[in-house]
């Protein structure tokens, strides 16, 4: 299937118009605000960024562990979340912190950037470094009575064109209205400290998969 895919464009917008398909890699560049109308009549500019949901989510695992983490922007409200969910002992762990209106910038292409969230004795920080092929994901939180564990989350994922094969998708909800989504699987290494006892994530046996995501729902 991988080799049958087109080469992503170097836009998801060109001059107006959102290009609907699937490709093997990553656009240049996510540039939905610059969309004409993607709703029934032209709206400022602002007002499209308002309607623009976006996250950008890390899901990884093993034998022992797996979490998703995610950073979402509704506009009318953000939120960092992280849920951490033992296999063998069967218990969940992590924390969501939710914010009022937009309180993160994602960036329109995956060059370098960074991420993150604080909120009291949590934070969440997801950074992309083509350049030294890898993204990162740093995680903390102290015990609250909410969630009495004490957790620091430091991964890294390859992301070298031998470790990444991403595919990118533009699918239409409308005649100039869609949503964008990369989608890569990548190999995983770090550690998870819960209340200081470590667990290592093997590359040879922990996955990662990330998704950037931008869309115009209904």
């Amino acid at each position: 299937i991988m080799k049958n895919l087109l080469d992503a464009p170097t836009s998801i917008v060109d001059h107006g118009r959102m290009k609907f398909g699937s490709w093997s890699g990553y656009p240049g560049e996510a540039n939905l605000l610059d969309a004409v109308k993607p709703y029934r009549v032209r709206i400022p500019r602002f007002l499209k960024r308002m309607r623009l949901k976006e996250w950008r989510a890390l899901q990884a695992g093993d034998e022992t562990w797996f979490l998703f983490a995610v950073l979402y922007d509704a506009k009318f409200m953000s939120m960092a979340s992280v849920d951490l969910w033992n296999r063998r002992s069967k218990t969940k762990l992590g924390f969501r912190r939710i914010f009022p209106l937009s309180r993160f910038i994602m960036s329109r292409s995956l060059e370098f950037s960074e991420t993150h969230a604080d909120r009291g004795t949590d934070h969440l920080s997801l950074r992309i470094d083509p350049e030294a092929s890898y993204i990162g994901l740093h995680a903390r939180s102290a015990p609250s009575k909410a969630a009495p564990e004490d957790l620091r989350l430091d991964l890294r994922f390859g992301f070298s064109p031998g470790d990444a094969n991403p595919v990118s998708v533009c699918m239409p909800l409308g005649e100039n209205r869609g949503i964008y989504s990369t989608k890569v699987l990548l190999p995983c290494s770090g550690t998870l400290s819960v209340d200081g006892e470590i667990h290592r994530f093997d590359p040879a046996s922990a996955t990662g998969a990330f998704d950037d995501h931008k869309g115009y729902y209904p």
